[in-house]
């Protein structure tokens, strides 16, 4: 979701620092330097405050002078989805992923064709719960409580060592 001139700066600084050229005199992306960039174009794009839609467009990384040179790579396995709840059956959870795509491709019915709105369906909505957010998170993140109890556990082990010399 950044601006293409973040990029294309950090191009010209790595290029200044480390004064590398091809054998043509021209610079080479990033001095030469792997850079990993990961995104995914479905879901943000560069915020350009009261920016129309060609701008904004514009303003992503692919509209950049960098792209040539850039390999795309494409994950095709959703880890979120892929360790959603027990109580979700494998053809819901197909279902959803399947909906997904279609959001992203832009090729689910909308609502208005003008602000591209899109109805979701109700099989899929969060049904009424007193925390919709929390709700939200375990289903997203089944094992999060048992992450973070190992997370806190290793901090506090680390702490131990590190201060009673253990």
């Amino acid at each position: 979701m950044l601006n293409k001139h973040c990029f294309e700066a950090l191009d010209r600084s790595l290029n200044d620092i480390i004064k590398t050229q091809s054998t043509h005199g021209y610079d080479i992306p990033f001095g030469g330097k792997v850079v990993v960039l990961g995104g995914d174009f479905r879901q943000i794009l560069p915020v350009i405050s009261k920016g129309s839609r060609s701008e904004i467009v514009g303003s992503a990384i692919i509209s950049s002078y960098l792209w040539k040179h850039c390999k795309v790579m494409k994950l095709t396995v959703n880890m979120i989805l892929q360790n959603a709840t027990s109580t979700s059956s494998p053809a819901e959870i197909k279902e959803f992923a399947d909906w997904l795509l279609q959001v992203g491709d832009g090729t689910v019915k909308t609502i208005d064709e003008e602000e591209t709105l899109i109805e979701i369906p109700p099989n899929l909505l969060i049904e009424q719960c007193k925390e919709p957010l929390l709700e939200l998170v375990n289903f997203a993140y089944r094992n999060l409580r048992i992450i973070c109890k190992k997370i806190h556990s290793f901090k506090k082990e680390r702490f131990l060592h590190q201060h009673l010399k253990v």
